[in-house]
């Protein structure tokens, strides 16, 4: 199901799958597999920063990483068995895609988020955005959104469906 565009000056054109936002314009297609999987190793770092990446980390991160549909198995496969403490975002992350990062930042706070986003994790979603040129009232107003969707899904899920755990 295709949803809505999203267009802004400084991000990618996004669209919705599966509640999740996808890029769906030429520059994150610009991107190679590489590439991808650089960035899907830092949300696992990320992720992580925390101690562990739990499971409902991991499961959000693979969803969303099959939602945008540009890994093939094989890169899927290697996300999901990374080991989040054997590599740094230094590694990953660069400000060559600038054009993304916000989307980035944005990815790796829900990602995060999914069991409960701790102190390290904000500390090293930070540092990641200071990598990539993100400013951090950026990232302040991206951590407020995520929170806003969050509330905003919850209120939707108790009215809706309240015979169903949020």
């Amino acid at each position: 199901m295709r949803g809505h565009n999203f267009h802004g000056p400084e991000t990618d054109d996004l669209r919705e799958v599966d509640g999740y936002l996808v890029p769906d314009g030429r520059r994150s297609d610009e991107l190679t597999k590489d590439e991808r999987v650089r960035f899907g190793k830092a949300v696992l770092i990320i992720a992580a920063a925390g101690g562990q990446l739990s499971d409902s980390e991991l499961h959000h991160f693979m969803g969303m990483a099959k939602a945008y549909g540009r890994l093939g198995s094989e890169e899927l496969e290697q996300l999901e068995h990374f080991d989040p403490h054997s590599a740094s975002l230094e590694d990953c992350l660069t400000a060559d895609h600038k054009e993304l990062s916000r989307a980035f930042v944005y990815d790796v706070i829900k990602t995060s988020r999914a069991e409960g986003y701790n102190a390290r994790e904000r500390q090293a979603v930070r540092k990641a955005a200071k990598l990539l040129g993100v400013d951090i009232s950026i990232v302040a107003a991206i951590e407020g959104l995520v929170e806003t969707e969050a509330a905003l899904r919850d209120t939707r899920l108790a009215l809706l469906h309240p015979w169903k755990d949020a």
